[in-house]
């Protein structure tokens, strides 16, 4: 078999036991450590250079078992840990997955089905590891921005329903002297000065149809201040709901004010025309 640039970590506290799986492990690529008790891999797990666990659960007398070794070593680091054990009984099965979503095989499944689940729950652990990183990016992205964005969840059981914030950057703050806490839950259109129903709908309506949309509009300041902005709005799924994200830019120095009210009525003209 090739090898791997995978190192394993094996706790199993039967000496004839390890010393198979670690046979067929390596045979099959893999750089495998070898931990007998509790105590000693939650030590060895904090090795870097640790991929994956593999570990049994009972561990012997006078020892921490598997799925308390495993809650330690999680406390420490983030690692797939898939349970390699001789149980079969529901309740301990229950237990493990409490713990972690890596996997459950049993000891005498064989070599190719604990290969294959060993890929499985590295694969699973890499795309859990790029989704967290997308979304730290994303949230990065959000909070740094200069651009005021703020992201209004969609009613899916009410078409007709406007939809209500349920996050905005620091940037909407500096723009209108509003806060998240002030604006949380509110129709998205709150602050616009010229809007009206209608065209809060159409809106609404050309976004579920195109999946975006742009327009100019007029937002009103806790001072009374108008400012006119561009805002480019998309359809997005946010924290497993459907959302849409407006990017708000102040482009007042374009003495567009007094054109909020035509850009409405042309907009709406031209959804009648469609």
């Amino acid at each position: 078999m090739a090898e791997t640039h995978w190192t394993l970590l094996l706790v199993e506290d039967e000496q004839v036991t390890a010393h198979l799986h670690s046979h067929l492990l390596r045979h099959y690529g893999y750089h495998v450590v070898v931990a007998v008790t509790g105590d000693e891999a939650v030590h060895k797990a904090l090795d870097p250079d640790v991929d994956l666990i593999l570990m049994d659960i009972d561990l012997g007398s006078g020892s921490i078992d598997g799925t308390e070794a495993a809650c330690r070593i999680l406390e420490r680091r983030d690692i797939p840990v898939l349970f390699l054990s001789s149980h079969t009984e529901r309740d301990v099965v229950a237990r493990t997955e409490e713990i972690t979503s890596y996997g459950y095989v049993v000891k005498n499944a064989g070599i190719v089905v604990l290969d294959a689940s060993i890929k499985m729950a590295l694969r699973l652990f890499q795309s859990t590891q790029d989704l967290q990183k997308s979304r730290q990016d994303f949230q990065d992205l959000f909070e740094l921005n200069a651009d005021a964005i703020v992201i209004a969840r969609i009613d899916e059981q009410n078409a007709g329903a406007v939809p209500r914030i349920i996050a905005a950057n620091p940037a909407l703050e500096k723009m209108t002297g509003y806060g998240l806490s002030e604006v949380l839950g509110s129709p998205v259109d709150t602050l616009e000065g010229c809007v009206t129903p209608e065209v809060t709908h159409a809106r609404i309506e050309a976004l579920r149809k195109t999946g975006e949309l742009r327009f100019e509009t007029v937002i009103h300041t806790r001072e009374k201040r108008a400012v006119c902005v561009d805002v480019r709005a998309k359809l997005i799924r946010y924290r497993d709901t459907t959302a849409v994200m407006n990017v708000v830019r102040d482009v007042s120095w374009q003495n567009c004010e007094g054109q909020c009210e035509d850009n409405d009525e042309t907009f709406l003209e031209d959804r009648e025309a469609q």
